[in-house]
C-alpha cells in the first residue's frame, strides 16, 4: 500500500489516502482541502524517492517539500508516507484546474521566471554569499512564484512542440478516443501551441478560437499520444471542466480505460455524472443476468468496466478525509447524491404548485 496521512493540511484536520489503486477519486466540496491534497500527492511522488525513508532529514524534507508544493513557507503540517511511496522513483503529470488559462499565457509567465532567475543572478554577482542569501530572502525569490503542480504544467505546456515530435506511444487509441469525444484532431503548430481541426473540416484553428472543452483536454490528447507510459502517475483536477453532462460520462468511461491501461489515474470531481458513471462501471464489472442486454443497450465495451477491487474513493467533508465505501450498489457518496434529491424535490414542488396555481386561476 502506498499511503499519505496528513495533520492540518489546510482545513483538513487529519485524513490519509492510499494511492496504491488503478484509479483514486477525490469528492467532496468547495474549500473542503480537495486539491490541497491532490497537490500533495503530486510533490511526495515527484521528489519522495530522493529521501529512501531517511529519518534524520524527515523533518527537513517536509519543509522543503511543502514549501515547494504550495508556494509557502508558513504550513505547520504533519506529513507521514509509507514506505511503499519512499522506495519509488516515479513518472508523474498532474493536470491543474488552471490548465486552459495556461496554454495561454504560458509564454509570459515564463518569461517572469526568467526575469526573477535575472534578478537573483544579479543579486548574486554584486554580494559575498551571507548578503546575497539575506537580499534573495527579503525579495521573496526563493519561494517558488507558483505551487508545483501549476509551475510543472507550465514547463509541460511550453514543451509541447518537443513532446508532439516523440513516435506514438501504445496509449495513441486512448488519445484517438480522447479526440472523438472532443470532435476533432488535437495538433501543434510550428510556435508550440495547441490547435484544433474539428471534425468534418480541413482547417486548423488555433486553440483560443476552440471551445473551452478542447481548451481544457488538449494537454492530456498530447500526453496519451506521445508521452504515457506504463505506471504512469496522473493527477486531473476537475476533468468535468466546461464538459456538457453528456460528455462528462463519456469522459468517465475513458478515465476507467486510461485506469485499465496500467496507468495510475487521480481524479479530485464534484461532478455526479462522473462519479455515477464511474459507479456504473464497477457493476458492470461484475457478471450478473441481462449484463449483455445493458451492454448493448448502453453501448458499454469490454474495457469500460473497472473492478471495484481497484478504485478509492475519499470524500472530503467536515475538516477530515474519510474513505468511501463501494458496496453492491456502487459507489456510496451520499452527500453529492443528497444534493440532486433535493434539487429534485425543490423543481418538483416548484413545477407542481405552479401548475396548481395556472389552474386555480379565473379565465
Amino acid at each position: 500500500m502506498k499511503k499519505i496521512r496528513v495533520e492540518n493540511l489546510g482545513v483538513i484536520k487529519e485524513g490519509e489516502v492510499d494511492i496504491s489503486k488503478p484509479l483514486t477519486i477525490f469528492t467532496g466540496p468547495n474549500n473542503s482541502g480537495k486539491s490541497y491534497m491532490a497537490y500533495l500527492v503530486y510533490g511526495c511522488l515527484k521528489t519522495a524517492s530522493s529521501q529512501i525513508n531517511n529519518k534524520k532529514a524527515n523533518e527537513l524534507y517536509i519543509k522543503e517539500l511543502t514549501s515547494e508544493v504550495f508556494a509557502v513557507n508558513d504550513l505547520d503540517v504533519n506529513i507521514e508516507m509509507s514506505k511503499g511511496i519512499l522506495t519509488e522513483i516515479y513518472r508523474s503529470y498532474f493536470f491543474p484546474a488552471e490548465r486552459s488559462s495556461i496554454h495561454f499565457f504560458s509564454t509570459e509567465l515564463l518569461q517572469k521566471k526568467a526575469n526573477t532567475l535575472n534578478e537573483v543572478a544579479k543579486i548574486i554577482r554584486s554580494n559575498d554569499a551571507e548578503s546575497s542569501v539575506k537580499k534573495i530572502r527579503e525579495n521573496g525569490a526563493l519561494i517558488p512564484r507558483y505551487p508545483l503542480p501549476i509551475n510543472d504544467y507550465l514547463s509541460y505546456s511550453s514543451d509541447f512542440k518537443y513532446s508532439a515530435k516523440q513516435p506514438k506511444t501504445e496509449f495513441e487509441d486512448l488519445a484517438k478516443e480522447l479526440e472523438m469525444i472532443l470532435e476533432g484532431r488535437i495538433s501543434v503548430d510550428a510556435y508550440g501551441s495547441l490547435e484544433f481541426k474539428p471534425k468534418g473540416t480541413r482547417k486548423k484553428v488555433p486553440l483560443y478560437l476552440s471551445s473551452s472543452m478542447v481548451k481544457s483536454l488538449g494537454g492530456l490528447v498530447i500526453y496519451l499520444r506521445h508521452l504515457a507510459r506504463e505506471h504512469d502517475h496522473i493527477i486531473i483536477d476537475e476533468p468535468e471542466l466546461n464538459l456538457h453532462p453528456s460528455t462528462q460520462v463519456k469522459l468517465a468511461r475513458l478515465l476507467a480505460k486510461i485506469a485499465n491501461h496500467g496507468i495510475k489515474l487521480l481524479i479530485s470531481t464534484h461532478s455526479d455524472y462522473i462519479i455515477s458513471e464511474l459507479s456504473n462501471l464497477i457493476l458492470m464489472s461484475d457478471d450478473f443476468k441481462g449484463k449483455k442486454e445493458l451492454q448493448k443497450k448502453y453501448r458499454y465495451k469490454k474495457d469500460d468496466a473497472i473492478k471495484a477491487e481497484d478504485v478509492g474513493v475519499y470524500a472530503f467533508q467536515n475538516e477530515i478525509i474519510e474513505q468511501v465505501p463501494i458496496t453492491e450498489q456502487g459507489i456510496e457518496v451520499d452527500k453529492i447524491r443528497k444534493v440532486i434529491a433535493d434539487m429534485n424535490l425543490r423543481s418538483n414542488d416548484i413545477y407542481y404548485i405552479h401548475l396548481d396555481s395556472l389552474e386555480d386561476a379565473p379565465i
